[in-house]
């Protein structure tokens, strides 16, 4: 019985183009979560290295495929334009399929012996990657793992306490430090799902005029634009 031949892996490297960010609009449905604290590190790779390779991914109308993290990191920055490759080769069900593929694809983890590894013998790297690593991830990686760095876990112990402190504090303040649910405020929960992509397009309209992200964003535009 002949053997089955693997399909062939095709290439489509369309060359990317810079544009302005707020030509480009974050996919609703995006399963992929970015905090702020992924985007401020990759925000910091980006900032101290330069963008080097792996453009935001479009498709023709501009919505995300690939690049949620670097748009929010882009915007973090303050640029106002950005690498782009539009995949207009993709239909709109393959580009729903590719995203939830690199999605799952970018899950990993590092090996931690070989990352000890390289900052043991490259010390240099450790000072190069601070602010893109956690100062307690790479204090941990170049600590001789036979052996117990009682600082490490202190600082985590002070952490916590503060953070503890900090959210206990949070609950007794005032109205005024109250967090009220964005539901609340507007008198809706939701709309439609054809009429998301307008809202979407709205809040990446205002993340590019504030260079903000989010509920940071949000807040601020409507202190510029609504009088009290």
């Amino acid at each position: 019985m002949a053997k089955k031949q693997d399909a062939p892996v095709t290439l489509n490297l369309n060359a990317p183009t810079l544009r302005d960010i707020d030509t480009i609009h974050p996919y609703p449905g995006n399963a992929k979560k970015h905090d702020e604290r992924s985007t401020k590190k990759l925000a910091e790779s980006i900032r101290r290295f330069g963008w080097r390779g792996n453009p935001i991914l479009v498709d023709k109308d501009g919505v995300i495929i690939a690049g949620h993290g670097r748009r929010l990191a882009a915007l973090h920055l303050g640029l106002k334009k950005v690498p782009v490759s539009v995949e207009q080769d993709l239909s709109a069900a393959q580009a729903r399929a590719f995203r939830l593929a690199d999605n799952r694809a970018a899950m990993t983890d590092l090996d931690g012996d070989l990352l000890e590894k390289e900052l043991t013998e490259f010390p240099d790297l450790a000072v190069d990657l601070t602010g893109i690593f956690d100062k307690k991830e790479l204090d941990f990686a170049v600590t001789d793992l036979m052996t117990t760095d009682e600082s490490v876990f202190e600082t985590d112990l002070a952490d916590a306490v503060r953070e503890q402190a900090g959210q206990l504090d949070e609950r007794i303040d005032g109205a005024d430090g109250k967090r009220i649910t964005i539901a609340k405020l507007l008198g809706f929960k939701g709309v439609v799902g054809k009429d998301a992509i307008f809202v979407t397009r709205l809040m990446a309209k205002i993340e590019a005029d504030t260079g903000l992200v989010g509920e940071d964003a949000f807040v601020q535009y409507a202190r510029e634009h609504v009088e009290l």
